[in-house]
């Protein structure tokens, strides 16, 4: 169950929220929902997936130049 207790965000209804990006990786993408919520913005799209050699691979759905762009991941491996 989740209670938040805070004032209307401030950034959902101002020009602020088309400054900034918000991501959410994988393994933490319930917190990253909880986080825009609680901003009042949109989660931005991406796909993450692995090369051929292992490493990952991240493709961000949108445009991200001139903005401030905020990574919500864990750091913690899933294997």
């Amino acid at each position: 169950r989740k209670a938040y207790f805070y004032q209307t965000s401030q950034i959902g209804s101002s020009n602020l929220a088309h400054k900034f990006v918000l991501l959410a990786g994988p393994s933490s993408e319930e917190l990253g929902s909880d986080i825009g919520h609680l901003l009042g913005v949109p989660v931005s799209r991406m796909d993450v997936g692995k090369f051929a050699d292992g490493e990952t691979r991240v493709q961000i759905q949108e445009n991200v130049r001139h903005k401030h762009v905020y990574i919500v991941n864990s750091t913690t491996s899933p294997d």
